[in-house]
């Protein structure tokens, strides 16, 4: 039998795809459904974030290795596909690289960081645009909604005091009493399980409903509807607002979605089966657990009542005007928001006597953090993005009238509205493990709203250069990311080691030195060391070791003013009368309250 040559670079080329396409989804499966689930521990000094961001972003390094290269070598011809969004977001992080040519930095470290992020979300939307399969959509969400439900049990297991190690292994963060899984944060430990409640939902509704025709589709049904109900009882029991309101709106969004289009009867009912299921869930936890079901409803009560505070939003936003009016054309950088807070809080409280002195790192709003940190420019860049992409999906929805929306599309959109509610109050795009699923969920849309072929805001043809360029980049990102981030955890394990296991303040003083080397924590390598001084004067009575400890901090505060610092170095100047200090940290402080009127004089 002889054999049809021109058949073997085909099965090659098969064989090849196929095994990219493995790589793919498990590359795409670990950063999106495993950074919620993990934490550093006390093995490293940064003890929450680091292993989220390796877990998160390691798999995007790689997958910007394999696209960019191939990308690089083939321009156009590649399998990377630029749209309209993928090109405003490329633009857009040349602008956040050029800012620091016209915006004078006060951190440097965290500006490096927010960049690598920055750019691992706009490689993250460029791989998804081109690669993401839609057939992958229903397992990842599926192992996302069992992420949250195992992070909702940890979080019962942690209100309880039930945090022990299991055979030496601390699988569940070391924080009795707290509701916040392996999250860290409460706020953020809701929102994780509103996107996957929602996902949860949307798998529900578009994938069949409780009879299923193979054990593999009746397991994951039944899985996904234990997964939905546990979660919703965790939800309510985090008690946040944000959390539960932007669920909703995804809900509604996805909702309304299917009855502008198909109408689809089955559909509808499952979503309003679903959403009957969440209050089934509310009044058992109502009923049944008196404690933070009082509290649940106490904060809700509260809400309504004092609606003008917006949730204790108001003074924070007071504030990020007022960081936002320091540079309000070119905004103060990226990443800097947080270390001009205190000062934008002054001038606040100047204005508002009645505000409460407090410090947070972000703005709590999205498009206020983008005002603040790029300016007039870059939040109008911003909306008109927003206001572009509702509109294609304004003329997508039209053009499916009678029709069923692609799944893909219906869960990206929906998810959409979902984050977006949630970025007018909290900070889900200040998380990478949040960011990089808004990252799909944008490309997912794109697909539909700038790549379809009865659409008018696709681009032209694009030059070959042009690709090549920015596989050029995703290269670079991801050899300077890997080097940033493996630097970056040395340096980490040596202020672990010299924090925890030596006594010798010389030892110690040597490896901060090292650490401060590594760009990723040089700002907390210095911290530490300037600590290190104002310990060890206390301790041997010195006031010159304590003069240059405070010297140092204060090098560190002039870089990231932080409310502990400001506490410390204002202690300091009370104890010892130290006026060039106290008149140094006036402009952190909360303003003197105006003199009583008919006060003598």
């Amino acid at each position: 039998m002889e054999c049809d040559d021109a058949s073997l670079p085909k099965a090659a080329s098969d064989e090849k795809g196929a095994f990219r396409n493995a790589l793919f989804f498990l590359l795409f499966a670990v950063s999106l459904t495993l950074p919620n689930l993990v934490y550093s521990g006390t093995s490293f000094f940064q003890t929450l974030h680091l292993m989220k961001w390796c877990f998160a972003l390691v798999p995007v390094g790689l997958l910007a290795l394999c696209a960019g290269g191939q990308t690089l070598l083939d321009g156009e011809r590649g399998p990377l596909r630029l749209d309209v969004m993928g090109l405003y977001w490329l633009f857009f992080l040349v602008f956040v690289t050029l800012q620091p040519l016209w915006v004078p930095l006060r951190s440097v470290p965290g500006w490096q960081r927010e960049w690598f992020f920055f750019a691992g979300c706009v490689v993250f939307y460029l791989a998804a645009f081109s690669f993401f399969k839609e057939n992958w959509l229903r397992p990842i969400l599926w192992m996302a909604a069992l992420n949250a439900t195992i992070n909702g049990i940890f979080a019962e297991l942690q209100v309880r005091g039930m945090v022990a190690p299991l055979r030496g292994l601390k699988l569940v963060m070391q924080t009795p009493g707290h509701y916040i899984g392996n999250t860290g944060q409460q706020n953020m430990f809701a929102l994780w399980l509103a996107m996957a409640l929602f996902s949860s939902l949307f798998l529900f509704v578009c994938y069949g409903g409780l009879f299923a025709k193979n054990f593999r589709n009746k397991l994951m049904i039944a899985g996904n509807l234990s997964f939905y109900m546990i979660m919703s009882w965790c939800l309510i029991r985090s008690t946040s607002r944000s959390g539960i309101l932007a669920f909703w709106v995804g809900t509604l969004a996805m909702a309304l979605m299917i009855f502008f289009t198909s109408r689809d009867r089955a559909q509808l009912k499952r979503a309003a089966l679903g959403i009957a299921l969440f209050f089934a869930v509310l009044a058992v936890f109502i009923l049944a657990d008196t404690g933070r079901g009082f509290d649940f409803l106490l904060k809700t009560r509260d809400m309504i009542k004092n609606i003008a505070d917006i949730a204790a939003r108001r003074e924070i936003w007071q504030t990020s005007q007022q960081v936002g009016a320091f540079r309000p054309l070119t905004g103060v950088g990226l990443g800097q928001f947080k270390w001009h807070y205190l000062q934008g809080q002054h001038v606040a409280m100047t204005l508002d006597p009645t505000m409460k002195w407090q410090f947070t790192y972000w703005a709590h709003n999205e498009i206020l953090q983008w005002f603040c940190e790029f300016g007039l420019g870059g939040v109008a860049s911003l909306l008109l993005a927003g206001l572009v992409w509702l509109a294609a999906l304004c003329r997508c929805v039209r053009r499916h009238r009678g029709r069923r929306l692609p799944m893909e599309f219906l869960w990206g959109s929906s998810f959409l509205f979902l984050v977006w509610f949630d970025a007018l109050w909290t900070r889900p795009f200040h998380r990478i493990e949040n960011s990089l699923w808004a990252a799909l969920a944008f490309a997912l849309c794109s697909r539909h709203l700038f790549r379809d072929e009865e659409g008018v805001s696709a681009p032209k043809k694009l030059p070959s250069l042009f690709y090549r360029l920015t596989g050029a980049f995703m290269l670079a990102a991801a050899v300077g990311g890997f080097w940033f981030g493996i630097d970056g955890i040395r340096a980490d394990l040596l202020l672990r080691r010299a924090e925890s296991f030596t006594d010798d303040v010389e030892e110690k003083a040597r490896l901060m030195n090292i650490a401060r080397h590594s760009p990723m924590v040089r700002d907390l390598a210095e911290h530490e060391l300037a600590m290190l001084r104002l310990r060890l004067g206390e301790k041997l009575g010195d006031r010159e070791i304590i003069a240059d400890g405070l010297n140092q901090l204060i090098a560190c505060f002039v870089q990231q003013p932080t409310a502990e610092d400001f506490a410390t170095l204002m202690d300091y100047a009370r104890r010892s009368n130290i006026a060039s200090l106290l008149e140094f940290l006036e402009p952190y402080a909360p303003p003197s309250p105006p003199p009583a009127a008919g006060a003598a004089g």
